[in-house]
């Protein structure tokens, strides 16, 4: 059954649930001292998104988790401050370090598992989802992050989670899409490169696009195009009036269409970045 891009929403809402809980301790000053370490590995990002940078909510959703383990909660923070140095940190598009998951296990703190009966998400254990709608009966389904040529129904990239199709086993399968797997016909697969065969773009390489079933290379700046689809490079776009690739804009410049800006999006005439889904998160953790 296919599920709707707020499956991508709450898988991010869970990282930040368990990511706020960073640096708990049981004295007070450190406690206050973590709150500022996590929030601050965030403040750029709320900037760069026009949030406001109070960060409240961030360091009252901090001290409602407790670590696992206080060794492994300082190196999470210790890697995230790391991982903050790259660009894609911003839209949960990295994958959360291991320390953190062993630190502050995701989870509604509901306790069935996989195979049993249930009627929404929150009654299974860890992260585990209920695979019934409505009023059908449903059963738990655990997240397997699966490797190259096994069985999968959807993808993992960074924090969120998409999927489509019944779970089987009670294993919902995912291709690491960071690793450079996709869900192709039901197998996970590599993206394929220049002259692979191809489904829809997400099967090619970032170079590629997918014409006709195959991947072809993107074309460059002020070459002729068709006008529509992904066949310019990434920084640059199809004009449909004059069917030519022209390079896409940063922001701060003005445009009339979210295609003409490099970070996809256009407000009120001027290229804006683009926090996504990813916002909805840094809601929570910027005001």
């Amino acid at each position: 059954m296919a599920r709707t891009p707020m499956r991508f929403v709450s898988a991010l809402l869970a990282f930040a649930a368990g990511s706020a809980g960073l640096g708990c301790s049981s004295g007070e000053d450190d406690s206050s001292d973590f709150a500022d370490r996590i929030c601050a590995v965030y403040a750029p990002c709320c900037a760069k998104a026009g949030l406001p940078s109070s960060q409240t909510s961030c360091r009252a959703m901090y001290s409602s988790v407790r670590p696992t383990d206080q060794a492994l909660a300082d190196q999470c923070l210790s890697e995230m401050e790391e991982q903050s140095k790259d660009p894609k940190f911003c839209d949960f598009e990295l994958d959360e370090p291991e320390s953190c998951q062993k630190a502050f296990p995701n989870g509604s703190g509901g306790t069935k598992q996989p195979g049993e009966s249930c009627s929404e998400d929150e009654e299974c254990a860890g992260d585990a989802q209920c695979s019934g709608w409505g009023s059908e009966p449903g059963k738990c389904a655990v997240f397997v992050v699966v490797p190259e040529g096994a069985a999968c129904i959807g993808e993992k990239k960074g924090s969120g989670k998409s999927w489509s199709g019944d779970p089987q086993n009670n294993q919902i399968t995912l291709c690491n899409y960071n690793d450079g797997l996709v869900c192709n016909t039901g197998k996970c697969a590599k993206r394929a490169n220049v002259g692979g065969s191809c489904s829809n773009a997400l099967d090619c390489v970032d170079e590629a696009y997918c014409k006709s079933g195959t991947c072809a290379a993107r074309l460059s700046a002020g070459s002729t195009c068709s006008g529509y689809g992904d066949e310019c490079t990434l920084d640059s776009y199809c004009v449909e009036a004059s069917k030519t690739c022209e390079p896409r804009r940063p922001d701060g410049e003005t445009c009339t269409e979210s295609d003409q800006c490099l970070s996809d999006y256009c407000s009120k005439g001027v290229c804006k970045h683009n926090s996504g889904m990813a916002g909805f998160v840094l809601m929570f953790m910027c005001m």
